[in-house]
């Protein structure tokens, strides 16, 4: 059986004579996928079979959507945008490093942690999946999640589950009480610095990858 040069798993840069061990030259990724030549014939058993997954990658096409809305200046609109696509990107960045990264592109391991079917927030998954890989001894340590850059997250979390779920748009008024409350309110979009909630993201991720002593994607803003 040949193979074809083996491809970054989250990108797609097709590798040519490199160490297995280097990281990815065009996003920082360490996982490899290795390509079976077409036209090769496979044995296979009675009992046995075979199967081909394919995993999508949209974590860093998330991070520039928010990337595009945080370089508009004064619109509360792009705020309201870069709110809903930093927490897409969060969240579809910490399944897909699980994904490639740490099992592997292992679909049991994966489902230890993401049960399909059951529902788990986002600021839970951020929360307690690091301790569970930790505490599994598949990273080092878990970020402490303490800091004020964490209380950002949550309030950019609820400002996005209020636009989804239309929350930002009740009646708004100081009478009202808290929980009736529009959350965001335009006010709350208008007085938004470009940015800002994507920048929390970013944060979030960088002290992850600081806390599991990793380098994040090339792709990923510095501090």
């Amino acid at each position: 059986m040949s193979y074809l040069s083996p491809i970054c798993s989250a990108c797609g840069h097709e590798f040519g004579s490199e160490p297995e061990a280097l990281a990815c030259p065009v996003c920082g990724g360490q996982a490899r996928t290795h390509r079976r030549a077409p036209g090769d014939e496979l044995n296979i058993g009675d009992r046995e079979s075979v199967g081909i997954m394919m995993s999508a990658h949209f974590a860093q096409s998330w991070f520039e959507d928010a990337l595009r809305e945080a370089k508009i200046l004064d619109d509360v609109h792009a705020r309201r945008r870069e709110i809903v696509f930093a927490v897409c990107f969060a969240e579809t960045y910490l399944f897909e490093w699980v994904r490639d990264e740490v099992v592997r592109g292992d679909v049991r391991k994966l489902n230890t942690y993401f049960q399909p079917g059951k529902f788990r927030r986002i600021e839970e998954k951020w929360k307690d999946i690091p301790k569970e890989l930790a505490a599994d001894s598949l990273i080092a340590a878990a970020p402490n999640q303490g800091d004020s850059n964490w209380q950002n997250f949550l309030e950019v979390v609820a400002f996005r589950h209020g636009l989804v779920h239309a929350a930002a748009s009740r009646p708004h008024s100081g009478d009202l009480p808290q929980k009736e409350r529009a959350v965001p309110t335009m006010e709350d979009l208008s007085g938004l610095t470009p940015g800002w909630a994507l920048a929390v993201v970013v944060n979030l991720i960088r002290r992850l990858h600081d806390a599991i002593q990793t380098t994040p994607p090339k792709w990923l803003p510095g501090p």
